[in-house]
């Protein structure tokens, strides 16, 4: 998402925009790590900001800012050189957990204070607000996740298959369900169902070979595949040929998914939990499924439901679809993003009118 901001024609043609990268991870498996390599570059981002604020002057900062662990800490000092020059900053919350950190920690409530009291907020959904509660006194704006489309036009009538397909998509952890969605097939494969699920993404804290196991040991072999990662072209024609998506995560800190947001693209029902700002995206129902998280049995019924009813997943599916181009095209997150950042903008001149 910070890419699409720093790519937007519209944003660069509305605003006299600045890049500043805070990036220090070369690869997803470091996130979270502290290297040799991440606090000397981290260390020279502290001075080239400084550089920076000083020449440019600018009036606003916006910062996609982490929310908690190492990455909290070293935006903390870069959020500190900023109040320096007292220039005034939006956060924008991409994920979550301020909340449960500031409960269990006092350098946490101190961190959060000092950076969140007097700041602008850009949340992803409402649901996702009260995270923030304890720390804010401006309103946080909402302005939700848009992605490019990839689909182009969805007619909603698929190839037809003898099994149903199903897709997960997204890194093989175990707090992003995995496991459930194996353990979920075990049940339908006990009603006599036809169906197909494929594992998509990279293997993060459970391996291939481990998840292989698994689905050995369940008997699931000629009804589970593992795929692997899979991107740009090679993603969209698998998502294209599926019937609906399943995604029951558990991440403690899942805000606003866009592996949802991808299968909405492409006409694809999405069955998965209450977590964060999910229930925003998908109406029970209506798109999809909500279940709570852990309830691999509730997990197995909507997917049963839904490889019961195929008219029920076309129907689903053209909701999903319509409800990515009303609320979730890149086009929208421009332009929302753009409108609140001229709100705030509005509010800080008419603050320092009445200073």
């Amino acid at each position: 998402m910070n890419l699409n901001v720093f790519n937007s024609g519209l944003i660069k043609e509305k605003f006299d925009a600045k890049y500043f990268s805070l990036s220090v991870s070369k690869d997803i498996k470091e996130v979270g790590k502290i290297s040799w390599y991440k606090i000397k570059k981290t260390i020279g981002d502290y001075f080239n900001l400084a550089r920076v604020l000083k020449t440019e002057k600018p009036s606003l900062i916006y910062f996609a800012v982490s929310p908690v662990g190492f990455a909290l800490f070293k935006d903390f000092i870069f959020y500190s050189i900023t109040k320096i020059y007292r220039i005034p900053v939006v956060f924008h919350h991409h994920g979550k957990g301020v909340n449960a950190k500031g409960k269990s920690s006092s350098l946490y409530r101190f961190v959060y204070k000092r950076m969140f009291s007097n700041s602008y907020h850009i949340c992803l959904s409402k649901e996702l607000i009260s995270d923030l509660s304890d720390y804010f006194k401006k309103e946080p704006y909402v302005v939700p996740n848009g992605i490019a489309d990839q689909a182009g036009k969805i007619d909603g009538a698929k190839n037809k298959a003898k099994n149903c397909r199903i897709v997960y998509l997204s890194n093989f952890t175990i707090n992003k369900g995995i496991l459930d969605v194996i353990n979920a097939c075990k049940l339908l494969k006990e009603e006599n169902l036809g169906f197909q699920v494929s594992l998509v993404g990279k293997a993060f804290d459970i391996s291939e070979k481990e998840l292989m196991i698994r689905i050995s040991e369940l008997g699931l072999d000629q009804f589970v595949k593992i795929i692997g990662p899979k991107y740009n072209d090679e993603k969209s024609n698998l998502l294209r040929e599926s019937d609906f998506f399943v995604f029951p995560t558990k991440y403690e800190r899942e805000s606003f998914p866009l592996v949802i947001l991808e299968a909405f693209q492409f006409g694809l029902p999405v069955i998965s939990t209450n977590e964060g700002g999910i229930s925003s995206m998908i109406e029970n129902n209506v798109q999809g499924y909500l279940i709570d998280k852990n309830d691999i049995v509730t997990l197995a019924n909507r997917m049963s439901h839904l490889i019961k009813n195929p008219d029920l997943i076309e129907t689903m599916g053209k909701e999903a679809r319509k409800k990515y181009e009303s609320s979730y095209t890149l086009e929208k997150f421009e332009n929302c993003l753009v409108q609140t950042i001229d709100s705030i903008l509005l509010n800080i001149s008419s603050d320092k009118n009445i200073a």
